[in-house]
């Protein structure tokens, strides 16, 4: 059997490009609406995918927004 044939459907499903174009859009709609008047930074949309998809990385984020991104990678 396959490796693909092997992965969990709800997995294969987080690699569908159309899923990650619905959250990117979803995402840049939410900082809009957050009040800035200019969109999401371009380096910031590479960021939105491998922070949101993943479970360990969701709970690896720093619980304080004061957290500096440097640290955070350091640590």
């Amino acid at each position: 059997m396959s490796a693909p044939a092997r992965q969990l459907p709800e997995a294969a499903a987080l690699f569908n490009p159309a899923f990650g174009a619905y959250v990117l859009a979803h995402c840049v709609a939410a900082h809009m609406a957050a009040g800035p008047s200019l969109p999401l930074p371009l380096p910031s949309s590479f960021l939105v995918l491998p922070l949101v998809l993943p479970p360990d990385s969701r709970a690896a984020l720093p619980r304080d927004v004061r957290t500096p991104l440097a640290s955070w990678l350091a640590g």
